[in-house]
């Protein structure tokens, strides 16, 4: 087939069944090869934290730093009570409040919240925010 005159190059046409084949063999084994390697991580996850949970921590589940039913929301919900304060310092109170993150934009979620839960938060003045 001709070449794609928008592109200027080849499509897939030019290239052979057995290479095709080639390449979703190789893909196969390194898709196998990448699930044990995860099952291997949760498993040794497991495993950390059984021992933190023994030794009177608590362990942390999937992505969110947080103990089991309270949220980012909440957590806001929480430190805002009876007090008015910034965006930053908020972010700062909330992680002081045991909210863990790995978040690079973590001041920014805490701003979305305050944003968007307008029931919850009330905003005060510019950057100022209590709780609803």
């Amino acid at each position: 087939m001709a070449k794609n005159p928008k592109s200027g190059r080849d499509g897939l046409e030019s290239v052979s069944i057995a290479l095709l084949q080639a390449e979703i063999n190789r893909r196969g084994k390194s898709l196998k090869s990448l699930i044990k390697r995860r099952d291997n991580a949760i498993e040794k996850l497991k495993r950390l934290n059984e021992l933190v949970a023994g030794s009177g921590g608590s362990a942390v589940r999937g992505g969110g730093g947080r103990e089991r039913g309270t949220g980012l929301r909440d957590t806001i919900a929480k430190v805002l009570s009876g007090k008015t304060m910034t965006v930053g310092q908020v972010s700062d109170a909330v992680v002081k409040a045991g909210y863990v993150t790995s978040s690079p934009n973590f001041r920014m979620m805490v701003n979305q919240q305050l944003i968007t839960n307008k029931k919850l938060f009330k905003r005060v003045g510019r950057g100022e925010y209590s709780a609803g």
